[in-house]
């Protein structure tokens, strides 16, 4: 009976995971919602009222027109770049050309703070998966942008082994006592992630000597 009780627990902690899984991606969409709304949407509405103005200043004021539609350009490159960040939390475009250490080192590139991606060579994964394992890097590097401290460095590696994949992420930040620190709605999320690929983590971190989290993923052969 003990053993059942286990198994019980288990599969009730599974469902509460997906369930959390389920929840996290509702809140996900609402908030690629808010922001489309707050950054390209708007962006684009003034845009139409400038594009206005310039058509104006094309017959009354040639000059002027050349500094608005050169202001006009650089709102345009700000909105593509808001709406490429936004498609990269959606879905990663590199990652079925060119795989998971292009999509990843693509989307931290204009990340606040520095981070580096080191990956071993990997064999292409079911994309689901790569997708998964893409969005855990992410939710590991957002945590430690938000909880490490400015002027950090962060370092991702993923790296197969005999028993799937491995990854780390580590960063140089203030750290913490994880046995004094409760978890945060961060590596709860990364925690869910890992539950349904069925995988687990660890973190290793102190005061003033970073934080290292490490997971592993296992994979169907």
């Amino acid at each position: 009976m003990h053993g059942v009780d286990e198994l019980e627990e288990r599969e009730e902690q599974l469902r509460r995971s997906r369930a959390r899984v389920v929840a996290a991606a509702d809140a996900d969409r609402r908030r690629i919602e808010r922001e489309l709304h707050d950054g390209p949407l708007q962006r684009l509405v003034a845009l139409a009222v400038e594009l206005q103005r310039a058509r104006l200043l094309a017959r009354d004021s040639p000059v002027e027109l050349s500094e608005v539609l050169e202001e006009l350009a650089a709102d345009v490159r700000a909105a593509l770049a808001e709406l490429r960040e936004l498609a990269a939390r959606i879905h990663p475009p590199l990652l079925v050309g060119h795989g998971l250490a292009a999509s990843l080192r693509a989307a931290v590139a204009h990340a606040p703070i520095a981070v580096e991606i080191e990956a071993e060579p990997l064999e292409p994964l079911p994309e689901p998966v790569a997708v998964a394992v893409y969005l855990l890097c992410l939710d590991a590097v957002e945590n430690a942008v938000a909880h490490a401290g400015a002027g950090v460095h962060v370092r991702v590696v993923l790296r197969p082994n005999e028993n799937g994949l491995h990854l780390a992420v580590a960063d140089d930040g203030a750290g913490f006592d994880p046995a004094a620190t409760a978890h945060g709605a961060g590596l709860a999320r990364i925690s869910d992630r890992l539950s349904i690929l069925g995988g687990s983590f660890s973190i290793e971190s102190s005061p003033g000597r970073g934080t290292r989290l490490t997971a592993q993923i296992p994979l169907e052969g």
